[in-house]
């Protein structure tokens, strides 16, 4: 199935976001994107829209042989449910290991965690804890008729802010 162009501007912004807010907290990252990822003994199998390693991410860095019968899977997947939901695909990941999954539906993001072999919605991400990133879309649709470069600056700005208040309130 071809995506359409709503999937694909919100996966592509939505993944600028994650990439600005890593670099705003000074976290290593690498994107495989779209890979399809295998892992043979438990007969599992998928390819998000995007993913990201975070917290393994010097277990693969600079590396494009990733097997997962001996790397992690990625610390964080990205999943933007336009005509198709990826519900389904949740005991995918979870057979994977994947510990994070993000879901962009209807302008909500729902983020889940990785406990006890089953996903639970969850209000704080692993990768960014300090910050409340469930304000994303609410924050892309104020400002996506910036335009991308403004977009993305105005964005790291509220990161800034959000670091900022998070140091002065400790």
């Amino acid at each position: 199935m071809t995506p359409l162009p709503e999937h694909e501007g919100y996966k592509e912004i939505i993944g600028d976001l994650i990439k600005d807010l890593a670099d705003e907290l000074e976290l290593d990252y690498e994107s495989f994107g779209s890979t399809t990822w295998k892992k043979e003994a438990t007969l599992a199998g998928s390819e998000p829209d995007n993913c990201f390693y975070f917290e393994n991410e010097r277990a693969v860095r600079g590396r494009l042989d990733i097997d997962f019968a001996q790397d992690p899977p990625p610390d964080l997947v990205l999943e933007i449910d336009i005509t198709s939901k990826s519900l389904d695909r949740l005991p995918i990941y979870a057979r994977l290991g994947v510990p994070e999954i993000w879901r962009y539906d209807l302008g909500i993001l729902k983020i889940y965690q990785l406990r006890a072999g089953q996903y639970q919605e969850t209000d704080i991400s692993l990768t960014f804890p300090s910050i409340s990133v469930k304000g994303i879309p609410s924050f892309i649709v104020k400002n996506i008729v910036l335009g991308r470069r403004k977009l993305r600056q105005k964005f790291r700005v509220w990161v800034r802010q959000k670091i900022h208040q998070k140091n002065n309130s400790a």
